[in-house]
């Protein structure tokens, strides 16, 4: 994976993108007017770098349009151990692209009785160093 170098030349941003959700993994959508990311539903794939790949090389295209911000909203029911490590290479260049003057905002969304996604939101939040609002919904 390149880095913020400029590196990622044969990446651009042309369309948004969209990945359909499974049982196993999360839609996942990128917004190029809104610079927003989402994720939604579980993510418990065996393979979880072939759908965070593309997300990053997605990320490093859009920065190269200096926006003003990016946005990073997470509504998962479910992680696994995995899944869970390939998002903390996302979280990892969402400080570096911070660290280079674009505002990233992390939204984390809980489930009421969900203690252990309530301590993966906590667990995230403490580590990394972004602007996150953790959310408990019904």
């Amino acid at each position: 994976m390149s880095g913020l170098d400029g590196t990622a030349k044969d990446v651009f941003v042309l369309d948004d993108i969209l990945i359909p959700g499974t049982k196993q993994t999360p839609e996942i959508s990128c917004k190029n007017k809104s610079g927003e990311i989402s994720f939604k539903g579980n993510f418990i794939s065996s393979n979880p770098i072939e759908l965070i790949e593309p997300i990053q090389q997605w990320l490093y295209s859009f920065i190269k349009g200096k926006p003003a911000g990016i946005t990073i909203t997470f509504q998962l029911t479910y992680l696994n151990g995995c899944s869970g490590k390939s998002l903390n290479k996302l979280f990892q260049q969402a400080e570096e692209i911070q660290g280079r003057g674009v505002n990233v905002n992390v939204q984390l969304f809980y489930e009421d009785d969900d203690i252990d996604m309530f301590e993966w939101c906590k667990e995230i939040k403490s580590t990394y160093q972004l602007q996150f609002s953790l959310t408990k919904v019904n």
